[in-house]
């Protein structure tokens, strides 16, 4: 569960104010956290930031295209290793801890949580990449694709 609101904070304690379309499923999970974790959740932190761009002419589809261009270039890798491998090549992608067979791991998040700020670097890397390969990136390839 992922949602933006107003906190307060005095002395040791915290206080989220919820959107209204979420006390159900917080009451629930509220519920379950006291069965099960003696009232435990864990919380991730952070301030908000504005949600990445899509459609035609979007940061989005800017980065597609580098992607595209890029995996063309090495041929033996797809648009979707491509992502991968620049999700795990650039180290400014942020990462996620997850808890996979009782371990805990971590590893990128999706291109869905990524803001503004995430995907001007992660285009950023792509230029990086084509300059070390002496590659040209042509802007706008999916859209000149899709026509």
């Amino acid at each position: 569960m992922k949602f933006t609101a107003q906190h307060g904070l005095d002395g040791r304690t915290f206080t989220i104010h919820l959107p209204r379309e979420l006390g159900e499923s917080v009451s629930e999970l509220s519920k379950k956290s006291a069965e099960k974790h003696n009232g435990y959740l864990t919380f991730y932190i952070e301030l908000p930031h504005k949600p990445r761009t899509t459609g035609p002419g979007s940061q989005s589809a800017h980065l597609h295209g580098h992607l595209k261009q890029l995996a063309e270039h090495y041929g033996t890798l797809s648009l979707e290793e491509m992502k991968q491998l620049m999700k795990w090549d650039n180290i400014t992608w942020p990462r996620k801890r997850v808890r996979i067979h009782g371990r805990e791991v971590e590893i990128p998040i999706s291109e869905a949580d990524a803001d503004t700020k995430v995907e001007s670097d992660a285009i950023e890397w792509c230029h990086q990449r084509a300059s070390e390969e002496g590659i040209t990136l042509i802007e706008g390839v999916l859209k000149e694709m899709s026509e």
